[in-house]
């Protein structure tokens, strides 16, 4: 087993075990980080997991077709009120913005990201630059959870893989 198979397995353990996650993204989201993490919420939510959606900025006038956009919230429960947090698209705990301390103070803190560039962080990190986004990592870690995907969350990280590919034309594409 490679070095991602394990931080993947590791990440689907950790989700599986928790009842109440937090989902945040970078500040001044784009179309992967919205479209990963509604999609990753409503997988969470069709296993029975309460999800928070933690965005500093809310769903821009661009990208609010998305469906459950209007759950986004810049509101942080109380620590206790969440069993995990998972940082996604971040390449950076910075660009969390100006709740980064009090959202990596939610144990465990997990990270999905696709970023060369990526500053470690968080307590299991799933990081793989040879990804065409983080919507196309969120896919696969639905299909090791063995979740049948939601039409919503499809149409979440068709969003952010179209986004982050260009169409499909970047040379970051794969099958």
């Amino acid at each position: 087993m490679n070095q991602q198979n394990e931080f993947l397995d590791q990440l689907a353990s950790t989700l599986l075990d928790k009842k109440r996650i937090l989902i945040a993204t970078h500040v001044y989201p784009d179309a992967d980080a919205l479209g990963s993490q509604l999609g990753l919420g409503f997988i969470l939510e069709s296993m029975g997991k309460k999800v928070f959606y933690y965005s500093e900025a809310g769903c821009s006038h661009l990208h609010n077709f998305l469906p459950n956009c209007d759950k986004l919230s810049s509101f942080i429960p109380e620590n206790d009120a969440c069993d995990a947090a998972i940082a996604l698209d971040c390449g950076d705990q910075f660009r969390l913005g100006q709740e980064m301390e009090r959202l990596l103070s939610i144990q465990p803190f997990l990270v999905i990201d696709h970023h060369a560039g990526h500053k470690n962080f968080g307590d299991i990190r799933w990081v793989d630059f040879k990804r065409s986004s983080t919507g196309e990592m969120i896919y696969e870690l639905a299909q090791v959870l063995q979740i049948d995907i939601p039409y919503e969350a499809a149409y979440c990280l068709y969003t952010a893989i179209v986004s982050d590919t260009g169409s499909f034309k970047y040379s970051s594409t794969t099958a």
